[in-house]
């Protein structure tokens, strides 16, 4: 049947949405109602619903993409009709192998045990080296987990004996068979492969990695491995390992494009650009050139967005605008040229593929690369204004300290801006003359090479015009609202503000409590000047009765006491929680200190002295939190010191800095 209409807790509170389309039944929700796939794109309104967090092992998963698995737990009975169900459509597709992966999401204890071991066997003997992605959602499924790691257990003792074999089947009691028929090598090789991918998910480094050397050990000549020792020194936190193994990855198949790829992302994930740049100039058209130009050319977005990235986390905040800036072109010059292909399609009358070009102009703006360039903006431009407030050098000028210029007069400071600018038409054009003596092509000179220009702009003006792209396009993202309020919190826009709180509550399900909406919730409550003189009455009355459902109330608040008292409520439940489950994501916990301290709550003793966050933990949430800690404690305070320590327990390899 087709997947039924989100509720209110599944649909992020939004009004009740109307089932979706019939087109789309035979797909998760996560598809479009078109049924286009949407990687990239914003999910519709009727799929909308909170990502599972799953502890599997030691670490902590998202569930990104919905499993095909039944809302119910299925009888005996049941998974006998399913799976004479999908042994009828292999009879007509016996090549398929996705029947016979799906059928594995529906079944469970021995029913799952003998499926599984048979599709396992095919597959090592064949030796497929995409096999544990293939597997990997069925880590999501209660019970599975154990069962997939006793059968590759099973695989590795057996294979290792003087005649390889996989062992038993299950439930059978099989002797050894003969020489003449144990499996090949590469079974033992791609089964160790897959157990160091299996114990890597589960967080137990140590495994993974004795796993993936026997393999290198075993056949040091394949790819694969190596790329799969580089994700696990990745998954564990050393990056600069992981880069060094992507190097051996990449100089082992030199014309492997997608190699490079994850080379150039290693190393920009340590923040080495160049070195980043001159590898990914390998697969450009003009490998010699110094410029990244011909990576523009080709809207290669990741690159920008990995680069901008990388330049944020050294503080290079022009350079980032600048790459960040160059994604926004992209988005505007898919934009136009739609307009080549009105009259193309209608002369030519293929209305499915100009239907399907309009749909996706009516999104282009909410596709992820445009959403991560537009955040990773935003935040730069709050930073750049509190830099501005606390009064910090921005351009290189203020940076430079250069005294001289503030003594100067009027007509000093322009007499120096005009030498400068003369100087800098000087030099280009002795590069000019220099190409073309030699030859070659005169190229196009970046007279703004660290973006120096775009940090001498009024930051909450840049910051403005990405808000509303985000709110136009993106209103489904709970990210957007958030960072709505931080632009317009700071401008003292509070009805703006209300409107992203609003938003925001809808879409978490119309929990007060929600780890994402505390904070700005704790902040418009509590910080913001709601009785200052300078607030019309009008407003403070809209804001005293649309802030009543929020925080609970029957109708609206009498007067600003009123409102913080009933906050203060939501920010008791949220210190409970906190105090009272030391299984708490580490990323809820960050959240609910942010909203503690915003209501004017000391939480330093308490996390200094009882917190011992236990479960399992995200390597990103715990860098994320290690920062917090450092901005707001200090990397020499007793506080970061005791959760790095406990990162370490769980991330061994992990390198805070």
């Amino acid at each position: 049947p087709p997947p039924q209409a989100a509720d209110d807790a599944a649909a992020g509170g939004a009004a009740p949405a109307s089932a979706p389309p019939a087109t789309i039944s035979s797909f998760p929700a996560t598809v479009h109602p078109q049924g286009m796939p949407i990687w990239g794109w914003l999910p519709p309104q009727h799929a909308l619903g909170p990502r599972k967090r799953v502890a599997i092992g030691q670490r902590l998963h998202k569930q990104r993409i919905e499993a095909y698995e039944p809302l119910t737990a299925l009888t005996e009975e049941e998974e006998d009709a399913v799976i004479e169900f999908f042994d009828e459509l292999q009879a007509e597709h016996p090549r398929s192998d996705s029947l016979k992966r799906l059928v594995l999401h529906f079944l469970t204890g021995d029913r799952f045990r003998r499926r599984l071991d048979a599709y396992l066997r095919a597959r090592l003997r064949k030796g497929i080296p995409s096999l544990f992605r293939m597997m990997r959602p069925l880590y999501f499924q209660a019970g599975k987990c154990e069962i997939i790691e006793e059968l590759l257990l099973q695989y590795n003792k057996h294979l290792e004996e003087e005649v390889s074999w996989f062992g038993p089947l299950p439930g059978g009691d099989a002797a050894p068979p003969a020489l003449d028929d144990e499996e090949p090598p590469p079974s033992l090789l791609f089964t160790r492969m897959v157990t160091a991918d299996h114990y890597d998910f589960l967080g137990d480094t140590t495994k993974a990695l004795q796993y993936a050397d026997s393999a290198i050990e075993h056949t040091p000549t394949l790819v694969e491995i190596y790329a799969c020792k580089a994700r696990i020194y990745r998954h564990a936190g050393n990056l600069e390992d992981s880069a060094k193994w992507y190097e051996e990855v990449r100089s082992m198949d030199l014309a492997d494009r997608y190699l490079n790829t994850q080379c150039v992302r290693a190393l920009l994930r340590l923040d080495d650009t160049q070195g980043g740049l001159e590898k990914a100039l390998l697969f450009s058209k003009e490998p010699d050139s110094p410029e990244a130009a011909n990576l523009h050319d080709m809207q290669c977005m990741w690159y920008e967005s990995h680069v901008g990235r990388s330049y944020c986390r050294q503080k290079k905040y022009g350079k980032a605008l600048k790459k960040f800036g160059e994604t926004f072109k992209h988005f505007s010059d898919i934009a136009e040229d739609q307009f080549d292909f009105h009259n193309y399609c209608l002369r030519k009358t293929t209305l499915k593929a100009y239907v399907a070009m309009l749909r996706m102009q009516e999104r282009l703006y909410s596709h992820k690369f445009y959403r991560r360039a537009a955040k990773d903006a935003i935040k730069i431009y709050v930073e750049l204004f509190e830099m501005k407030a606390r009064g910090e050098a921005i351009t290189a000028a203020d940076q430079n300290g250069d005294s001289r210029a503030e003594d100067m007069s009027a007509a000093d400071k322009k007499k120096m801006k005009h030498k400068m600018k003369r100087e800098a038409a000087k030099v280009k054009e002795e590069k000019d003359a220099k190409a073309a003596a030699a030859g070659g092509k005169v190229r196009k000179v970046d007279e703004d090479p660290d973006g120096e220009k775009l940090l001498e702009k009024d930051p909450m003006e840049e910051a403005n015009k990405l808000v509303k792209t985000l709110v136009l396009y993106c209103s489904n993202d709970a990210a957007t609202h958030v960072l709505t309020y931080d632009v317009l919190s700071r401008q003292g826009k509070w009805l703006h503000c209300l409107q992203s709180l609003i938003r925001l509550w809808e879409l978490v399900g119309r929990d007060a409590t929600a780890y994402k909406l505390v904070a700005p919730l704790a902040h418009f409550c509590f910080v913001a000047d709601l009785g200052g003189g300078g607030m019309h009455p009008a407003v403070r009355e809209v804001i005293l009765s649309e802030m009543a459902p929020i925080l609970g109330a029957d109708k609206a608040f009498a007067d600003l006491q009123a409102l913080r008292a009933a906050a203060a409520k939501v920010v008791d439940q949220v210190e409970s929680r906190i105090k009272g489950n030391p299984a708490l994501p580490l990323i809820e916990v960050m959240y609910g200190v942010k909203c503690l301290k915003l209501a004017g709550r000391e939480t330093k003793g308490f996390l200094e002295n009882e917190w011992s966050p236990q479960g399992a933990f995200a390597l990103k949430e715990c860098s994320k939190m290690l920062n917090f800690f450092a901005t707001e404690y200090g990397k020499d305070s007793q506080l970061w010191e005791k959760f790095k320590k406990r990162c370490l327990d769980v991330f061994p390899l992990m390198v805070a800095a």
